[in-house]
């Protein structure tokens, strides 16, 4: 966590306090100078906030392409089950929630595929 104050304080004094030391002795800034401390914010938050979660969409999108019947998946309300069906416009999937339960759920409601090692789908309704 350090390492990344020191390096968000070395890229704000960066930003904004280099800059103004280098024009001042001219007067103001000049040209693409002045609007340096932006483009580098840009740079800043492109490279660490878009580039990640368009990583992410991108691979959750994957994972909702490459679902298929008997899949076991965790929706994003916390729903666990097993997919029965999937339908033919691919948006809507049957989840099986219970024995003989099967509700629809959009397909984009799907937060995560569950393997068999990774969690154990937990027991709480007693026979």
């Amino acid at each position: 966590m350090s390492k990344f104050l020191n390096l968000f304080s070395f890229a704000a004094l960066s930003i904004f306090v280099m800059p103004s030391l280098a024009f001042a002795n001219e007067g103001g800034a000049a040209g693409l100078g002045g609007l340096m401390p932006f483009i580098l914010i840009f740079v800043f938050f492109y490279i660490f906030l878009i580039m990640p979660q368009r990583k992410k969409a991108k691979e959750h999108q994957l994972k909702l392409k490459s679902l298929k019947e008997n899949d076991k998946v965790i929706t994003a309300g916390g729903i666990y089950g097993t997919i029965a069906r999937v339908s033919e416009n691919d948006k809507i999937i049957g989840l099986r929630i219970a024995d003989g339960v099967i509700i629809k759920v959009e397909k984009s409601a799907v937060s995560d595929i569950i393997s068999d090692d990774s969690v154990k789908i937990p027991d709480v309704v007693k026979k």
